[in-house]
């Protein structure tokens, strides 16, 4: 629904606190080889979006429910408070849900990595903010948990959406060991849609080497992480 003159300029007023946040070139991890909030802030508003179940019509970013303790805790959000603590504390006292923040904060982050294709994306407003005791947890995919079924059965996407949502979400951020249990960042530059050289977005360019080497790595509580070497794990067994 078209939104009034009042409601638009609360959205608008949205966007400018998130880019005056963003311009102050604030780190949303200390173990980045970058300074930016961005990309967490993409991750985030997908995590809210990302517990949408098809067939029962519930989960997803409306009723704010990635901002509940109980979510937060899920393991495949680890690390989202550093975003949704900001988001809060930023947003809370607007007159727009935070349901709606997390979604146009993620529009604002792609806008800022450089996304080509800004055209493609459309945003209705009206979520609702629900009170506190209401989570949908063990909704995210995982690893090991047959990611593709989730993606596919539970949140109804179509394989060509899965490649772009996974691709395109990979070619900005880092992984951290503490978080995810994956270390390094995807591409050299993880504020930016496209690679060294080219709008091509690195993510996919870098999936077609062959001179991969694998390690398993191990994060300690102090924060150090150790690489251990390992064969390739997608090696074809003879």
């Amino acid at each position: 629904a078209r939104l009034p003159s009042s409601g638009q300029a609360a959205y608008a007023k949205v966007v400018k606190d998130l880019n005056e946040f963003l311009d102050t070139a604030v780190d949303s991890h200390p173990a980045d080889s970058y300074v930016g909030f961005e990309p967490l802030l993409l991750r985030t508003s997908f995590h809210s979006a990302g517990t949408f179940h098809k067939k029962s019509g519930t989960g997803g970013a409306n009723g704010g429910t990635i901002f509940q303790k109980a979510e937060l805790e899920d393991g495949g959000n680890a690390c989202i408070e550093i975003a949704t603590e900001m988001l809060q504390e930023l947003l809370g006292s607007q007159h727009v849900p935070l349901a709606d923040c997390v979604v146009v904060a993620g529009i604002v982050a792609l806008e800022r990595m450089e996304f080509p294709r800004m055209d493609l994306l459309q945003m209705t407003g009206g979520r609702k903010d629900i009170a506190e005791g209401v989570a949908h947890r063990d909704r995210l995919p995982e690893a090991d948990d047959d990611p593709f079924k989730r993606f596919t059965e539970q949140m109804g996407f179509t394989v060509e959406e899965l490649v772009a949502l996974i691709g395109g979400s990979h070619n900005f951020g880092s992984a951290h060991g503490g978080c995810s249990g994956y270390e390094g960042q995807w591409t050299s530059n993880p504020l930016s849609w496209g690679g060294p050289g080219g709008d091509a977005p690195q993510f996919f360019t870098e999936l077609m080497r062959t001179d991969w080497r694998w390690y398993q790595v191990c994060t300690f509580q102090s924060g150090m992480v150790h690489y251990t070497s390992i064969p390739d794990p997608f090696a074809a067994v003879e």
